[in-house]
């Protein structure tokens, strides 16, 4: 399994609306795949004067990981963007932040493996 982060944007205002969200969609069907499993998803706050969106989804293999990876790539071209922010994590390698009620009084979280 590997959890997987996205992000597009248009600060610069490259793309117009309608643009936006042609590209918006474009990349949200990639993420929302057949057997991806969405955790989040959200974009900025639409009184803002930018826009940005957001995905964590987990992806079950390999393979699916590098199709999306060059799908959102050649939408990234299509789309005249310069990037698409990308973080790909190993399940196996995610790590947990928690902490007992004592280590919250003390103030000492640990991190465990999952």
């Amino acid at each position: 399994m590997y959890t997987v982060y996205v992000a597009i944007g248009n600060s610069d205002d490259k793309l117009s609306q309608p643009q936006w969200s042609k590209f918006w969609r474009a990349v949200n069907r990639c993420v929302r795949g057949e057997h991806n499993h969405v955790h989040f998803s959200g974009c900025s706050d639409t009184r803002e004067p930018w826009q940005n969106a957001m995905w964590c989804v987990e992806v079950a293999d390999a393979q699916t990981v590098h199709g999306m990876r060059e799908y959102l790539n050649r939408v990234r071209v299509e789309y005249n963007q310069d990037s698409i922010a990308w973080t790909c994590v190993l399940s196996e390698h995610l790590e947990f932040i928690s902490e007992t009620p004592e280590e919250a009084v003390n103030g000492s979280a640990t991190t465990q493996e999952p």
